[in-house]
C-alpha cells in the first residue's frame, strides 16, 4: 500500500513538469491530429447514421399516411 502512494507522490502535477523535448512534442502533437481526424471520422458516421434513422422514420410515416384500401400493401 505504501509503495502505490509513493508511486502517487512522486509523480509531477502538469502545471510543474518541465518542457518537452522535440521529439515528445512532435510524438504527442501527431497523435493529436490523429485522434482528432478519428474524431472527424466518427462525427460524420455518426451524423449519417442519424439522418439515415431520420429518414427511415420519414419513409415509414408516409407510407402510413398514403395506405389505402386501393394501394398496394407495403409488407417486407
Amino acid at each position: 500500500m505504501t509503495k502505490n502512494k509513493d508511486r502517487k507522490q512522486t509523480r509531477k502535477p502538469l502545471n510543474e513538469s518541465e518542457p518537452l523535448d522535440a521529439s515528445t512534442r512532435e510524438a504527442l502533437e501527431n497523435r493529436i491530429k490523429e485522434l482528432e481526424a478519428e474524431n472527424r471520422k466518427l462525427t460524420i458516421q455518426k451524423m449519417f447514421w442519424e439522418q439515415l434513422r431520420s429518414l427511415e422514420r420519414e419513409e415509414a410515416m408516409n407510407k402510413r399516411r398514403g395506405s389505402s384500401p386501393n394501394s398496394e400493401n407495403n409488407s417486407n
